[in-house]
């Protein structure tokens, strides 16, 4: 009945109402009689009236009034100790325990439980080095003891007694092997850096429950801890080959095949889930953000909408406002992006979305407004900062950028995008100092960041310094995109600077083939071939530059009147 009493107890706390408090439980109805004052009968069955509704700080004060009135109550004791450990309440459980414990007034066969319980009360209070002589000697009385020897087993591992953890495990399987033994054996290989030892482990697990998901998912999250995606694409198939209707099984594999970008396989896998759960609204979400990484929008959109008709919750709701701005439906996509609450975890993303859509749509007066306002509400809203730079830049409001920008350099890793922006705006401004320090925190966050790694080499070539490290920045860019215009009309300008105009004239006749009607190009084209004595061709690549809206066109103007 004390078991029952206590599991009931356990799965009704989450949910307890607030209870009055001590002082006011005190007192009866009527406000004259105290609790010490009741028949300890009457307390006890109260005690358990109050778990049955779920009201635990009720029956603490009803138990502790009976410890008061019958200082020897064992049993109420113990369950006052549950239900104050329960409440975190681990000091006041250990003081009712080791009272029990010096009384010595119960029967010998249960001091097993009482010294568990004692323990787990050491345990949580932090006192781990106590708790585990306790357990010792339960376990060297009754070595079968199983919850003993699991708790014991993981004192020992958060006490990095590793030795005596093992030694635990061989001596708890040797009296009977169970898998929760062999999952903390596996659990301590691992932690011993033996992952090979701890998937034998796993794969006797199996064996033991061939039926049982758990040693499956421990497999398959080895072997992904491992980087051997494949084994952990096996353990799962292998399973489901023989359990089609495991569930959990199968919705790991669908994780996984999504993960590896394996879509159409993700989306087979998640369309027979949606058929076994009919309909789950988890997995039509699912189903919904494959066709949306797909491009496949209208399904993206279809299945979000099936979704919130049973979960009308914010996050959906969000996902359909993506897809439908994905899908051009940008008047419904605004409008469910409003929808958004402050408190919730999508509004930040919902109102980039919409300033996105405003700079889409080249209302970049109102983007800015609401980037702003975004930024005045959540000062670490990093990617805010970011759009707001790409719209200044835009605006060619370049000092504004900067200035507008500056605070999120306090945040320590600032998107690579913002960092590019202030860049750039340092460029315009010709302060090539500032855009230089700029990029490389840039390239101290993300080393291989294609962009930066072209624009620091090309700003060296526009310097004439450090031309060998830019030739090697820009030639790693090349690495990941050998066609780039861009970044091949950074190769031909480091060429250029350094003398070498043949090599500048053959890579910059590439770099206009991908991006012949960038207006920067055709300026840099004409300064290549008038140093290859084609003075004609040159002026006909600077006027090409101003056909094309250069920034400069009394510069180029001079140069075709004058040469360089």
């Amino acid at each position: 009945m004390r078991l029952l009493v206590l599991v009931l107890c356990a799965a009704l706390a989450a949910c307890a109402p607030v209870a009055k408090s001590p002082e006011a439980l005190n007192k009866t109805a009527s406000g004259k009689a105290t609790l010490t004052q009741m028949n300890a009968s009457f307390l006890y069955l109260a005690a358990q009236n109050a778990l049955k509704e779920g009201k635990v700080n009720e029956a603490i004060a009803f138990l502790t009034a009976l410890v008061q009135k019958d200082d020897k109550a064992v049993n109420p004791r113990l369950q006052l100790a549950e239900l104050l450990l329960m409440r975190g309440n681990s000091k006041q459980a250990i003081e009712h325990i080791e009272t029990v414990l010096a009384q010595g007034n119960f029967d010998e066969s249960r001091r097993p439980a009482i010294s568990l319980l004692h323990a787990r009360a050491l345990a949580t209070a932090g006192k781990k080095n106590e708790a585990i002589p306790e357990l010792e000697k339960v376990l060297l009385a009754h070595p079968k003891h199983f919850a003993a020897r699991l708790l014991l087993i993981r004192l020992y591992m958060g006490t990095g007694k590793m030795d005596a953890a093992h030694e635990s495990v061989r001596q708890g399987i040797a009296e009977e092997d169970t898998l929760a033994l062999r999952q903390l054996q596996a659990q301590l290989y691992i932690r011993d850096g033996k992952p090979q030892k701890a998937w034998d482990t796993y794969e006797a697990m199996r064996k033991m429950a061939p039926d049982d998901e758990t040693p499956v998912m421990m497999l398959h999250d080895l072997a992904n801890n491992m980087g051997d995606a494949a084994a952990a694409e096996k353990v799962l198939r292998d399973f489901l080959s023989g359990h089609a209707d495991a569930l959990r099984i199968t919705a790991m594999l669908g994780r996984l095949l999504a993960g590896q970008k394996r879509l159409d396989e993700a989306i087979a896998v998640y369309e027979s889930l949606a058929e076994k759960t009919h309909g789950d609204a988890d997995i039509l979400t699912s189903l919904g953000l494959l066709h949306y990484q797909k491009n496949d929008y209208e399904q993206a959109e279809a299945l979000f909408r099936e979704s919130l008709k049973t979960r009308p919750n914010a996050a959906i709701r969000f996902y359909l406002a993506a897809a439908l701005d994905a899908g051009g439906k940008d008047k419904e996509a605004s409008e469910l992006y409003e929808q958004v609450d402050a408190k919730d975890p999508s509004y930040i993303e919902a109102q980039l979305r919409l300033a996105g859509m405003a700079f889409e749509q080249d209302k970049l007066k109102e983007a800015a407004e609401r980037l702003k306002a975004l930024i005045a509400q959540q000062p670490d809203a990093a990617n805010a900062y970011s759009m707001l730079s790409a719209v200044r830049l835009a605006q060619e409001e370049y000092r504004l950028a900067i200035e507008e920008t500056q605070a999120a350099m306090q945040i320590e890793k600032p998107p690579v995008r913002l960092l590019f922006n202030r860049a750039a705006a340092f460029e315009s401004l010709k302060e090539y100092t500032m855009a230089e320090k700029a990029l490389k925190r840039l390239l101290e966050t993300d080393p291989e960041y294609v962009d930066g790694l072209n624009f620091l080499g090309y700003l060296y070539a526009e310097m004439g310094i450090n031309l060998d490290e830019a030739e090697d920045m820009i030639r790693r860019a090349l690495k990941q995109k050998p066609d780039d215009g861009y970044y091949l009309d950074s190769l031909a300008w480091v060429y250029f600077k350094r003398g070498d105009y043949a090599e500048a004239m053959a890579t910059q006749n590439r770099a206009v083939k991908q991006a012949g009607d960038d207006p920067i190009m055709h300026d840099h084209l004409g300064d290549i071939l008038w140093k290859n004595n084609k003075p004609d061709e040159a002026r006909q690549a600077w006027q090409r530059a101003i056909g094309f809206k250069h920034k400069e066109p009394e510069r180029l103007q001079r140069k075709i009147s004058e040469g360089l």
